[in-house]
């Protein structure tokens, strides 16, 4: 959250030190926002995450210590074998806590325990958790919007329910616990007239109004899309599509020496939930090209008439084409494939491994590793048997051998 980043780091400057609602209107949050105590409670809980993280301006070396003198450091050094140095990828932090003041001294002071590993995730796995997060919030405002309509029904009736028995109802019984919508909520939006309203979605109002940002979303699915039909997905790079949506939107295309890709950020989450994120496969330009809907159409119905004219196949009664079973034995599928004797170009998993010492390599068989298979499948799900090419230095025929 940025108003919690900007108060930690003011904090060096006791002069120039934030309040948190100070905080909040520097980044943008109006004023009724900024006097929420929700939002405020918000932002506290940011700067406590921040500052357990170790968040901040960066802290003063501690002094150096003198030496005891060449004397001292080689009889310290005889008289204890050293460690093995860590890794450069071994974390050596820790996660310590403090007891309570008031906790019994029986308890003893609390371990230390290893850090979390932070983790990235690949383009793939961001799209499926902000896809899965958008479908949260649909449930979430179909919640919503019936327990605000249901509380301003029930509102009118002499002894109705209270929002918290409609909430209850609605988060337990209708939703099945997948919804947590509260009663003050409920309540507020009912007194404010916005029964039945979706939420509203928290920060500063955007510069684009809301029907013009549905637009500019649309057409973003669209230009996707045609380019995906035309085997140009692969220009989907984030600089390009940056700069193509900061040109609609007229906003300044590069800060410093990157392409801005916030509006491209907000596309991105507010876009269709069936789009994923995925790594391309690797093919010939000249095959990429040739995919077209056109090609593909026209592929097959030039494969309809040769099985015809081959005789393959025939008309039946009502005009459909029908391949006989005793010749499906007769059309194949064959294809080849790499085979690798010591598994060196192996992309599984391997054992797991302490970062600490160093690591030696998997032992491999480097020549002549590879061989050719060549297999297939007939129309009919019959194997064809299956041919091995074996790599060979010799020259003759003569001096070939396994």
């Amino acid at each position: 959250m940025k108003a919690a980043r900007l108060f930690v780091l003011m904090e060096q400057y006791p002069e120039d030190k934030l309040s948190v609602i100070d905080a909040m209107k520097a980044r943008r949050y109006k004023e009724d926002e900024a006097t929420n105590r929700v939002l405020q409670m918000q932002v506290r809980r940011a700067i406590e995450r921040l500052k357990n993280e170790g968040f901040g301006p960066p802290t003063k070396p501690p002094p150096e210590v003198p030496s005891a003198g060449p004397v001292a450091a080689a009889a310290s050094a005889s008289a204890k074998v050293s460690p093995i140095p860590p890794s450069k990828n071994a974390d050596t932090r820790v996660v310590s806590f403090e007891a309570h003041p008031d906790a019994p001294a029986q308890l003893g002071s609390i371990p230390k325990f290893d850090p979390e590993e932070k983790t990235r995730k690949t383009a793939k796995q961001a799209q499926k958790e902000r896809n899965n997060k958008k479908r949260k919030e649909k449930i979430n405002t179909a919640a919503h919007k019936r327990c605000t309509l249901w509380y301003s029904i029930e509102s009118e009736k002499e002894n109705g329910l209270s929002a918290s028995e409609i909430c209850k109802r609605v988060n337990e019984v209708e939703f099945k616990g997948k919804t947590s919508i509260q009663p003050r909520t409920v309540t507020r939006y009912v007194r404010d007239g916005l029964a039945g309203q979706s939420p509203k979605k928290r920060g500063y109002t955007g510069l684009l109004d809301d029907h013009v940002f549905k637009l500019v979303c649309d057409a973003f699915e669209t230009y996707v899309q045609i380019q995906q039909i035309n085997s140009k997905d692969w220009q989907h790079k984030i600089k390009l599509l940056a700069a193509l949506v900061n040109a609609v939107c007229g906003i300044n295309q590069v800060v410093g020496d990157r392409v801005k890709d916030n509006m491209l950020l907000r596309v991105l989450n507010a876009t269709n939930i069936n789009f994923k994120a995925d790594v391309a496969v690797a093919v010939e330009e000249r095959r990429l090209l040739w995919t077209t809907y056109d090609n593909i159409s026209r592929w097959f119905n030039t494969w309809e008439e040769t099985l015809l004219e081959l005789g393959f196949a025939h008309k039946n009664e009502k005009g459909e084409t029908v391949i006989p079973v005793d010749q499906l034995r007769r059309i194949c599928n064959i294809d080849e494939s790499e085979i690798s004797f010591d598994g060196s170009k192996s992309n599984a998993g391997g054992p797991d491994y302490d970062p600490n010492p160093p690591r030696s390599g998997k032992p491999a068989s480097k020549s002549s590793t590879k061989i050719t298979f060549i297999g297939g499948i007939n129309a009919a799900g019959e194997p064809i048997p299956p041919h091995f090419q074996c790599p060979t230095a010799a020259t003759i025929e003569e001096n070939e051998k396994l």
